[in-house]
């Protein structure tokens, strides 16, 4: 039920697109990478650029350094292409937020086709046909899946006698973690919903963003030394463990006592 490589991809390349705008340190390993000439620069490179991401909490794994390399790096690259593919990841996030549903890549392909943005980031290729339809396969081309169409995967099974229904993992947690409580550790009174969650009988997913993580360990440090008050208890949170979310680093927490 853990999010499979695609979807840790789509999170990480939105995650390093935001840090090309914000971080000096990842805008200048990328631009060593597009400037080497070598095998030797490359690799040199290539290194630093994985260290600098590792640094920033990016899952240097080889599924997402892959996807890096072709979806980002690619040949013809700029921070230009950066930027444009930015504002294309953030204006997918608005519109199917402000729709409440999901979009597919290629209705909104179809949508960015009409916006000449593109050209201006292409313009150095000197390949820029100022036309929708080109726009289209370009951007069509730059993007990568999202959505239910790689939560899917991960659970697909075949049946030759019949036409299974797509399955999402979501669907599935909602109905495992019925119970389950979810508390963002930026909230200034995150101790305070745990303690409550914890005095319905819940369980606790505590999740940081992805820059803070030295926030969450001392939050795990400070939830194992302070006692929480469950009525006449004075009770300790288990940790049971750490995982990896789109948006963050969570720790899932319970209490033995409230298991009756």
């Amino acid at each position: 039920m853990s999010p499979a490589d695609f979807e840790i991809v789509d999170s990480e390349l939105t995650r390093l697109l935001e840090l090309t705008q914000t971080s000096a340190d990842v805008a200048d390993a990328m631009a060593d990478v597009r400037l080497a000439e070598r095998h030797s620069e490359l690799k040199q490179a290539s290194d630093r650029l994985r260290k600098v991401l590792s640094s920033e909490g990016i899952l240097v794994t080889h599924p997402v350094m892959t996807a890096i390399n072709a979806r980002v790096l690619r040949p013809g690259s700029t921070p230009e292409t950066d930027k444009l593919l930015l504002d294309l990841i953030r204006l997918w996030h608005q519109e199917e937020a402000r729709l409440g549903i999901e979009i597919d890549a290629r209705v909104f392909a179809y949508v960015a086709s009409n916006d000449d943005k593109l050209d201006q980031a292409l313009l150095h290729l000197g390949l820029v046909q100022p036309n929708p339809y080109w726009r289209f396969q370009v951007i069509y081309g730059l993007l990568w899946a999202r959505g239910n169409i790689i939560r899917s995967r991960a659970l697909s099974s075949y049946n030759p006698f019949a036409v299974v229904a797509d399955a999402d993992r979501e669907i599935l947690l909602d109905v495992l973690q019925v119970g389950d409580c979810t508390v963002w550790l930026n909230e200034p009174d995150w101790r305070e919903q745990v303690e409550e969650a914890f005095k319905q009988g819940a369980s606790v997913s505590l999740i940081a963003p992805p820059d803070a993580r030295g926030d969450l360990k001392s939050a795990i440090l400070s939830l194992a030394v302070e006692p929480m008050e469950l009525g006449f208890l004075q009770v300790y949170p288990l940790v049971e463990g750490v995982q990896r979310y789109p948006r963050g680093f969570g720790v899932r927490l319970r209490v033995r006592e409230t298991v009756q």
